[in-house]
Formats: structure tokens, sequence, C-alpha cells
């Protein structure tokens, strides 16, 4: 079930996801589209992962996780496809739409809900293993796809999205034939002696509690907020507009991915040894002072080296976006409103991405520059440093009454 789990996110995320990023710059060559309009494929995604995701306990208790896995691969089997032989901007909005579908059905919340089914001790160095598959996945994605996109021609991009889709059909046959149901969740078994005396496990608030709770409003918050300011959707097209070649703009975003996956592992171990409130600041400030980078970094040797410790910090704020969620979910909220909480994190999390890649590109159509987006991000990532920690404090010490 682990291997399953890791090779959903390894295939699935890392190479229909997080190296998304790579098609930008080729596919709006080729076509000519403005980059601002060509993204919004991606807020289609997140639009529909927002919507999808809030009916994810509905879909599951009814369908099983089984089931609504395969559906997931399968729709992004129909994204890819979809991906490789669009000719408009309207088809590559609908492909952002079967990509939001899969990733409803196979990513953060329904890897959680598995893990949480199938495990019980050091949850978060679970999490984190399984959850590095994304990064490794990603990674993978650059390296394989990169040189079939930049030596195939102005529609190069093509035959990466052909390779994606062999890999998918392969692991939707995997999955149905190996992955098995477990109908007897952690949740409905709490009164368990191992359960009851697992480190960083508690039974929690009920839902209804929870939505009373101005700290709990402000983590969801934080989280739209965290996602809506990632820098990670324009970096590397950023790196090749101020005159990195495309073959180091992937290799930073490789590095990234590669740290990526040995960060959520790392977070995981954190939280289990230390908790929540340091592991969330470990990874905020990180993301912070990744994002102040950004204004010095220069296409020269020096600006190399800076670019790499940009990839190292950045990976560290993206697993915010991934491994975290259900550490924050567990750890803040509990056990009992688990299924809920870590759903609604997903899509709050997909509602900040929706409108991210616009608002982060916007300024570069008008000012032929990133600089504004990089102030905005900045910004904001201080806010939200300091809401986390006062509703953190508030959470906790409710916890632990």
């Amino acid at each position: 079930m682990a291997a399953i789990c890791f090779l959903v996110l390894f295939i699935g995320l890392g190479f229909c996801s997080t190296a998304k990023t790579i098609y930008i710059e080729p596919i709006t060559k080729a076509f000519g589209f403005p980059r601002s309009a060509f993204t919004v494929n991606d807020s289609f995604r997140y639009i529909t992962v927002t919507i999808v995701t809030l009916f994810f306990d509905m879909l599951v208790r009814k369908l099983g996780t089984k089931k609504l896995l395969l559906i997931g691969i399968a729709c992004y089997i129909v994204s890819s496809l979809i991906y490789a032989f669009a000719g408009s901007l309207p088809l590559f909005y609908l492909a952002g739409i079967f990509l939001g579908l899969g990733v409803s059905w196979t990513s953060t919340t329904m890897i959680s809900v598995i893990i949480n089914k199938w495990f019980t001790k050091n949850k978060g160095t679970v999490l984190g293993v399984i959850f590095a598959s994304n990064a490794l996945g990603s990674a993978v994605a650059i390296y394989l796809t990169t040189p079939i996109i930049y030596n195939g021609g102005a529609f190069g991009y093509k035959n990466a999205y052909l390779l994606t889709t062999l890999l998918l059909v392969l692991l939707l046959i995997i999955t149905a034939i190996f992955y098995k149901e477990k109908t007897l969740s952690k949740i409905e078994d709490l009164d368990r002696k191992d359960i009851k005396n697992t480190q960083n496990v508690f039974k929690g608030f009920e839902y209804k509690q929870l939505i009373k709770m101005p700290s709990f409003y402000a983590i969801v918050i934080s989280v739209f907020f965290i996602t809506m300011s990632q820098i990670g959707v324009v970096t590397t097209p950023h790196f090749i507009d101020i005159g990195f070649d495309p073959s180091f703009a992937a290799t930073v975003t490789a590095v990234s991915n590669i740290t990526l996956a040995l960060f959520k592992i790392l977070v995981g171990f954190f939280y289990d040894k230390f908790g929540i409130k340091i592991t969330v600041n470990f990874c905020l400030i990180s993301s912070l002072f990744a994002k102040l980078l950004l204004f010095i970094i220069t296409p020269t040797d020096g600006g190399k080296v800076l670019a790499i410790l940009f990839g190292v910090l950045n990976s560290l704020g993206v697993t915010m976006e991934t491994v975290m969620l259900p550490i924050i979910a567990l750890a803040l909220f509990g056990e009992i409103s688990f299924n809920k909480t870590i759903a609604l994190l997903t899509s709050i999390c997909a509602a900040g991405f929706i409108l991210a890649s616009p608002i982060l590109n916007i300024p570069f159509d008008v000012t032929n520059s990133y600089k504004l987006s990089f102030i905005f991000v900045c910004t904001i990532a201080t806010i939200v440093l300091i809401a986390m920690n006062f509703a953190m404090a508030d959470l906790i010490k409710k916890r632990d009454k």
C-alpha cells in the first residue's frame, strides 16, 4: 500500500503537476499565447480541485478509496492526451479541468486518508516519506522531458505528454491489480491503547467546534495565501527571461524538487520530534528568505549559486502545500474531524493556486518583469508568518487543556 501511494504521487503529481511549469515557455512560444492567458488553464485546474475536494468525504464513503483513486488516474490520462493534442486555449483549459479531477482524487487528500487508515505511529515521518515521491517524480520528469521538449522542434512538448500518458496507463494497471481497501479506519478505532499513546496524535475537536474558532479560520486563510503567493509557478520562465539558458533553469527546478523530497521527510521527522510550531516556522522562514533572493539573482556564476540556493530554500516552503497539510490537520485539529479538515485545507490550497498563476504573470505581461510579483509574495509571506504563529499558539493552548 505504501508503494502504491508512492507511485501514485511519483507519476501523477510528479509528471502531471509539479513539473508542469517547464511547459509554459515552449507552449506559449509555439502558439503565440500570452502567458497570463495560457496559465488560466491552471486556474481551471485549481477551481476544479477547490470545488470537487469539498465533496471528497461524501464520494469516498459512497465509492470507496480504490474506485475513486482509479477514476482520478483515468482523469490524469485524459488530461495528458488533451495537452498533447490541443491547438487552442479552450482545449488547454479543458485539459486543466481533467487535471484538477485527477489531482482531487489521487493526491494530498486521498493519500492522507489512506495513510491515516494504514499507519498509527510516527505518522509525520511516514507522510514525509510517501509525499517525497512527488518531488522525486518531478525531478525525474524534468530530466526525461526537457530534452524531448527542446530537441523536438516547436511542438516537442507533445512527445513529452505522450510519454507521461504511457506511464499513467501503467500506473492505472498496477493500482487496479494491487490496491486493497481497508474498511476499519483509525478514526473509528481511537480508543485503542496504541493510538492513545502515540506521540502527537490526539482525538481533537469536532468539526462543529472548529468552525466557531477564529484561529481555525486564521489557519485556513493562511494556507490560501501561502499557495496564492507560491513563486514556483513563475521562477522557471523568470530565470530564462533574465538570461539563464533553459537547461540551467530546468536544473534549478530539478534541484528544488530533489531537495523537496528530502525536506518532506525531514519536516515529517521534525514534527514527530519537535512538534507543529517549530516545524511550521522552519518552513515559512525558509520560504521567505527564498523569495527575497529573487531580487538579487543575476545570470552570473554567483547568480547561479544563489539560484540553486533559492531552489533549496523554496522547497522547504513548498512542503506547506503538501505534507504539512495533513500534519497541520492532525496536530491542530485532530483525528475526529480529520477527513473533513484535510479535504478543506486541500480545497483552500487549490483555491490559492486559482489566482497564483494569473496574478503573478500579469505584471510580466505589463512590465516584462516579475519584480512586482516578488514584492507582492514577500509581503504576503511576512503576514502569513505572523498570523500562523498567533493561530497555532491559540489552538495548541486549547488542544493541551
